[in-house]
């Protein structure tokens, strides 16, 4: 089996913690991260930890067949509705 592909939503404080810590998983890949902010500056800290990936659109994340799972690291407001789109596609 190969490596277990997370998506993350939110790349903020807690997002960041959380994809340091999946990133030194050897077992786990982050392909994309998702921000609605998403700029230069995210896009050099991802970068530098071989995401491929920005996104500012959360819908691309969950859609995506090639993701195993979706960490939803954004505001608290959003983790609801981003749950219930999770679990209908």
């Amino acid at each position: 089996m190969g490596k277990l592909k997370v998506g993350v939503i939110g790349a903020g404080r807690i997002g960041r913690i959380h994809i340091e810590n999946l990133l030194r998983m050897p077992d786990v890949e982050v392909p994309v991260i998702c921000d609605a902010m998403a700029g230069p500056e995210l896009e050099q800290w991802a970068a530098d930890r071989g995401i491929g990936k920005i996104s500012r659109a959360s819908g691309e994340i969950i859609a995506d067949p090639g993701i195993d799972a979706v960490f939803i690291c954004s505001s608290t407001p959003t983790h609801v509705p981003l749950i219930i789109k999770a679990t209908w596609i």
